[in-house]
């Protein structure tokens, strides 16, 4: 649980991009229709599954592999949505969601951020503006790494900004 001290104010919050989760989407999606492609297709061939009986197994096989997928999606849109950088005006806190029921939290005030690094490699991250930040710490080994969030460039700004005012 992130406590937001009394006199500390959230500046931005920051979601991975829309994209990062859109690939578990369509793979949901495919797989889900997997078994009826599975089914068309052996009737296609004149399997009987009526006569043999085995109509009550595949609408059970189904329902299961159904279930399987949507929580296999699930556990994939829980870490999507709970993965945020959340840069308050005295520190910034990475909430890394690690399956369901594991969690990161790492956080650094802010005097001590000594670079801050955009990575934006590839058509379509540069199309649609997204991409990594990279955030090297006082810390010789500390180092974040925010992955394929919106507009990386603004954020570095909004942190650099944040920065340079708590260090006038």
């Amino acid at each position: 649980m992130i406590v937001i001290k009394p006199d500390e104010r959230i500046i931005i919050e920051v979601r991975p991009h829309w994209l990062a989760i859109l690939r578990n989407f369509i793979i949901s999606g495919l797989l889900v229709l997997l078994p009826f492609i599975i089914i068309t297709v052996l009737y296609q061939l004149s399997f009987p599954l009526d006569q043999l009986g085995l109509a009550p197994l595949a609408v059970f096989l189904t329902g299961a592999w159904i279930l399987v997928v949507w929580i296999f999606f699930y556990i994939a849109w829980t870490d999507y949505y709970l993965d945020v950088l959340i840069l308050t005006d005295q520190r910034l806190i990475d909430i890394e969601q690690k399956g369901l029921f594991a969690r990161e939290v790492s956080e650094l005030r802010i005097e001590n951020i000594q670079d801050v690094t955009v990575e934006v490699s590839g058509f379509l991250e540069t199309l649609l503006d997204f991409g990594n930040v990279r955030i090297q710490t006082a810390a010789s080994d500390q180092e974040f790494l925010v992955r394929t969030i919106p507009h990386p460039s603004k954020v570095k700004d909004i942190i650099l900004s944040r920065y340079d005012t708590l260090n006038k």
